[in-house]
């Protein structure tokens, strides 16, 4: 228990770490990649409604031009969200876009896109971002997630087009022997970090950070999850 503990402490201070300096592999915060407040000449407001939805307006003008239902977010203790609204380029096309709620445990982050083509606003529901790193050569979203007692999840996000692409998935479990001896025996593990495929079955697993591609390390490192954290 103590093992696991120290490893939900470790991911609380890393994530602090992530939004305030931007990390050594290229991997890159919504806050590092934030752009300026002049964004298009548009304006915003965010609060949650009677039924605990949150509802973002974009203004121009001093009007209302687009409005969206996000869902629930996490917005702290009040029901207003402006202070957890951020504005980044999310989808690498040039153009600022919005990311709101804050980085909680169990919650994303939902987006708002610019479309540069049509000069409005789009909201998906399959974008919900939870701690995100962004790889802006390769074009590639991280976002790091909670699976259960001392596992987690890291999945690769790609925009293409307005949509979103989902590629690799890596499961990184901190004490293989303690999350068997308390899981259902369809939701053992066998090693420390495995990928998993879209049947969410593992087709490959290390148990040393070390063992695996080079552009996991760097993830790994940035996240600051290494095999130190993770010893028997």
């Amino acid at each position: 228990m103590k093992r696991i503990f120290l490893f939900f402490l470790l991911l609380a201070n890393t994530v602090l770490c992530l939004a305030q300096e931007e990390n050594k592999h290229g991997l890159q915060t919504c806050d590092d990649i934030a752009l300026n407040r002049m964004h298009h000449g548009f304006s915003y407001d965010c609060r949650m409604n009677s039924d605990h939805d949150v509802i973002f307006k974009v203004f121009k003008g001093g009007k209302l031009f687009q409005q969206f239902n996000v869902g629930y977010v996490y917005l702290g203790d009040g029901e207003t969200g402006n202070d957890h609204v951020r504005l980044a380029d999310i989808n690498f096309d040039g153009y600022a876009d919005y990311l709101i709620g804050m980085d909680f445990p169990r919650y994303g982050m939902a987006v708002v896109l610019y479309n540069r083509k049509t000069h409005e606003f789009e909201y998906d529901e399959n974008w919900l971002l939870q701690s995100p790193l962004f790889d802006k050569k390769n074009q590639i979203i991280y976002t790091l997630s909670n699976n259960g007692p001392a596992q987690f999840i890291i999945r690769t996000m790609m925009p293409y087009k307005g949509e979103i692409i989902t590629g690799t998935t890596l499961r990184i479990t901190a004490d293989v022997e303690t999350f068997n001896q308390n899981s259902s025996p369809e939701f053992r593990v066998e090693n420390k970090y495995e990928f998993l495929g879209d049947d969410e079955k593992c087709y490959e697993g290390y148990n040393k950070s070390s063992s695996l591609p080079l552009e996991w390390q760097n993830v790994l490192d940035a996240y600051g999850l290494s095999d130190q954290y993770f010893e028997n």
